[in-house]
């Protein structure tokens, strides 16, 4: 977290954008884990996730096999009032259908 930290330190606040990027980054870079953190300290300074945030830790977490926890995190984003992306949709049901063949 040493950007976000840079950022605070010099007294800026992270906005949506900053933290869906990073958030976007490090699922790109198979770290799903860090970006629990980015999230949490994201909804504990009041910043709304963004949907592609949300997106990017629901495709994450099955492109690791985690499923309950992208379940999880599914039901909290459609339990905040978010939608899934089409894109994101049409993945989740692409790793299904590779799942179960």
């Amino acid at each position: 977290m040493y950007l976000l930290d840079q950022l605070l330190k010099e007294g800026l606040q992270p906005s949506t954008a900053s933290y869906t990027v990073l958030i976007e980054k490090f699922c790109e870079a198979g770290n799903v884990g860090k970006t629990k953190a980015f999230q949490k300290d994201m909804v504990d300074r009041g910043v709304v996730p963004a949907v592609s945030a949300y997106d990017s830790m629901i495709l994450g977490l099955s492109e690791q096999g985690n499923v309950a926890k992208e379940m999880q995190w599914l039901g909290t984003m459609l339990k905040s009032g978010i939608k899934l992306q089409k894109k994101t949709f049409e993945r989740l049901v692409q790793f299904y259908l590779r799942l179960i063949s």
